[in-house]
């Protein structure tokens, strides 16, 4: 019998396959090497593959497709309702091929490398901005052992940093001074970095055709990397407030993508169109301006999409 899906758990060197035939009989679960995953997957007819959504699962989608496979990203808590006991690599993969198949079981879009590119620019920053925000801390903490305070603010961390950088100033021993410059340096090169990562996001976001400058730099290019995404995957990723959190979910899933339970035409209040949405309390609300371009952007789609030509050249 022919194999039509396939359980695929990721790993990083050793990885699990479970196969079954047209009548659900198992026909392998065995396991490959890194290096024995594409030839293995290259002799099969195309067939349905399914896989958690994690780690480096975008790149082996891209590559089974290549192959000709049906390739479906699932998010690992609906894959784990289907997890017998006893988890192990086997019983994972057993439980992507059996959830592949269920209908109700949501799927992730296949991120191209160009999207990935983009969230690893917001990721890092990231990353930058906690490592920075640590070391200031540190910083604060061991001036603190000295009894060197100051205000909370770029204000107050400026005036540390002049303290430390006065070899006069006797409040502070050599050794003490030394460590301390270290972390001087260290919030220096984050914030070098952090700079250049935001002004790569500055001109892709300049590169946005109609984009509406009321949209901020972070909050654009990490969602446009995104847009190909269903609502609650990508509503979050702007820095709201927390209380507008809600609103925003609701808003965006409810006005842009035709859910005809609860969708409002769009309504022209003053020269601008706004649309009227539905709050978690089930009261008619209109949406900001910020929100009105956000619901046009995902209206037209592909149109507003980066251009990696534009932004290669400018």
């Amino acid at each position: 019998m022919q194999v039509i899906t396939i359980g695929f758990d990721l790993a990083k060197n050793v990885f699990q396959v479970h196969g079954v035939d047209a009548n659900d009989k198992v026909m392998f679960n065995k396991q490959l090497r890194r290096s024995q995953v594409l030839p293995f997957f290259a002799k099969f007819a195309p067939c349905l593959i399914g896989m958690e959504a994690c780690a480096s699962a975008h790149y082996w989608a891209r590559e089974l497709k290549k192959l000709g496979h049906d390739v479906r990203l699932m998010p690992a808590k609906d894959v784990k309702a289907y997890v017998k006991r006893n988890k192990n690599d086997a019983v994972d993969a057993a439980a992507c091929c059996e959830a592949v198949r269920r209908p109700t079981v949501r799927t992730v879009p296949v991120k191209t490398p160009e999207q990935q590119a983009q969230l690893m620019q917001h990721r890092v920053r990231d990353l930058l901005v906690r490592q920075r925000t640590q070391t200031i801390n540190a910083l604060r903490s061991h001036l603190a052992e000295l009894g060197i305070v100051a205000a909370q603010g770029y204000d107050g961390l400026k005036a540390l940093l002049s303290i430390i950088a006065d070899e006069n100033d006797a409040r502070i021993p050599e050794d003490a001074r030394a460590s301390l410059s270290a972390l001087v340096a260290q919030i220096a090169s984050c914030q070098a970095e952090i700079g250049a990562i935001e002004k790569r996001l500055f001109v892709q976001r300049r590169a946005l055709i109609r984009c509406s400058p009321r949209l901020g730099i972070t909050f654009l290019t990490c969602w446009m990397s995104k847009a190909d995404q269903k609502p609650r995957s990508i509503v979050c990723v702007g820095r709201c407030k927390p209380r507008r959190t809600t609103l925003m979910r609701y808003s965006i899933s409810r006005c842009c993508f035709n859910e005809t339970t609860s969708t409002r035409r769009l309504r022209s209040t003053g020269g601008a169109i706004l649309p009227m949405t539905l709050n978690p309390n089930g009261q008619q609300v209109r949406a900001g301006p910020k929100l009105a371009d956000l619901v046009s952007v995902l209206k037209e789609g592909e149109k507003f999409r980066l251009s990696s030509a534009a932004v290669a050249t400018s």
